[in-house]
């Protein structure tokens, strides 16, 4: 069974570093790469927010078709068996996966001119995804609470 409460805190954690990383959306490029601070901080949080997408990604597809992912990667494209999304979306999610390991063990092919993009990219394209997590995932019990009060 989902555990809407699980998937909500999740939620909010996200929506909370992403309203962070807003307050940068207008730095440009070139002002973001010449800045150590900037980069740092956006990398930690990018992190961060792949990282309880991934923790929502392996509750929702262990719960609902009782399989664990194998990897990373592998959390974004079985959600296409829960109906949530298809596989062109599958897919471009999953991409996550791979700069969330770049990040998190400082590969040398971590490019920040791509780092730029993804958040840039982020910041718009998340917050339709967690409204769709939500409704689907996250209001589970506050629905059946509400339910049980109008019998």
């Amino acid at each position: 069974m989902i555990d809407s409460e699980l998937v909500n805190r999740k939620i909010s954690l996200i929506i909370d570093d992403i309203e962070k990383l807003s307050e940068w959306k207008e730095i440009t490029k070139e002002d973001y790469l010449a800045d150590l601070e900037y980069r740092l901080k956006t990398e930690r949080l990018l992190e961060r927010i792949i990282n309880r997408l991934i923790d929502l990604n392996y509750h929702i597809v262990t719960e609902e078709i009782s399989r664990q992912p194998k990897d990373y990667y592998e959390s974004f494209i079985l959600l296409t068996q829960t109906g949530f999304y298809d596989s062109e979306q599958a897919e471009h999610w999953a991409q996550l996966a791979g700069l969330r390991n770049r990040l998190a063990h400082e590969y040398n092919d971590l490019k920040d001119n791509h780092v730029y993009d993804a958040y840039q990219s982020l910041l718009s394209e998340l917050p339709p995804l967690l409204e769709k997590l939500q409704t689907e995932f996250g209001e589970l019990e506050q629905d059946k609470e509400a339910e049980r009060k109008q019998l």
